[in-house]
């Protein structure tokens, strides 16, 4: 009588290249049942599983602190395979042409959502997620003024949090008030 030991090895990429992540967690279930434990990637960029049945899984792994459905898929016949693609979210603003990569100086806070999770008003972030979270512009705050100003999208390999502003100069005439009819 023979086992066969089928294997799977997922791969971890960030940003298109093998990424080494301590503590990422990757497992593999059928629906929603969980088939193998989630392993702790503890160095290199692939996490292995072995004695896993044949047929195809769901890869969950680490996104934003919780184990998630990557939307990724591993068949197994007697080996398997699959790559995880995690990217960078990272708020930068262009002001009147000229790139602020660390915040505006406080100035302009941006309201984020990432996963419909609201994370607040944000002067800068930067975060690590799996290729396809949600993200969601619901709101600035320009010198503590509520501006309103929307935008949405999932993350891809192409940084989504690149945003551009321009400043608008009024002159007042006479009187020097500026309303919408002058």
């Amino acid at each position: 009588h023979t086992i066969t030991a089928n294997t799977a090895t997922v791969t971890i990429n960030k940003g298109g290249s093998a990424w080494s992540n301590s503590g990422m967690q990757v497992a593999l279930y059928s629906g929603t049942t969980l088939v193998k434990s989630a392993v702790t990637v503890s160095s290199g960029s692939t996490a292995s599983f072995n004695t896993i049945p044949v047929g195809t899984y769901n890869v969950y792994a680490t996104n934003g602190g919780k184990l998630v459905d990557t939307g990724v898929d591993i068949k197994i016949t007697s080996t398997g395979t699959a790559t995880i693609n995690y990217y960078t979210f990272d708020l930068n603003y262009n002001v009147d042409g000229t790139w602020y990569y660390g915040g505006y100086s406080d100035r302009i806070l941006a309201g984020l959502k990432i996963n419909g999770s609201d994370i607040g008003y944000k002067n800068d972030y930067r975060g690590t997620y799996l290729e396809g979270t949600t993200w969601e512009l619901y709101s600035y705050k320009i010198d503590n003024v509520a501006v309103s100003a929307t935008a949405s999208g999932k993350l891809t390999s192409t940084n989504p949090l690149n945003f551009t502003l321009y400043t608008i100069n009024f002159s007042a005439p006479g009187d020097g008030t500026v309303s919408p009819t002058t």
